[in-house]
């Protein structure tokens, strides 16, 4: 590969990685912003529902950001006999699998509270809007 198809294959995959953990930022709101205020008026089969969809996203969001992440470290290695000059290619080599392993270990860490939430919530927390709006006087 050339220069410049390196270059520019990292920076792809670095905004894809970016990319990955935005679309499990909206995941993960939506699922809190639906727990929150919908609480007990909807039925178990579309709770459960809800449930089956955003654990399917956020694990393969998770995986996807591990599997790019790795990419990330390959080209960056691909980089380094190449393209000295590169900020990417002479930075120390455990930078990127360090923030990958972060980075998954922050999602994991969001996925598990946003479950246990969800199960606060669905065994009579008072953690929900309509709860609380129809216990007030």
């Amino acid at each position: 590969m050339s220069e410049y198809e390196l270059t520019e294959l990292l920076g792809q995959h670095v905004e894809l990685l970016m990319t990955f953990f935005m679309a499990y930022v909206s995941v993960t709101s939506a699922f809190l912003a639906a727990i929150y205020l919908v609480g007990d008026s909807v039925s178990r089969f579309l709770v459960n529902i809800v449930f089956v969809l955003y654990t399917s996203a956020a694990l393969f969001l998770i995986f996807s950001t591990f599997q790019v992440g790795g990419l990330v470290h390959a080209i960056q290695g691909e980089m380094r006999g190449v393209l000295d000059w590169h900020p990417a290619a002479v930075e120390v080599p455990w930078i990127v699998p360090a923030t990958v392993r972060f980075l998954i270990g922050l999602m994991v860490a969001i996925y598990l509270s946003c479950i246990a939430y969800f199960f606060h919530a669905r065994l009579g927390g008072s953690a929900h809007l309509v709860s609380r709006a129809d216990s007030s006087p």
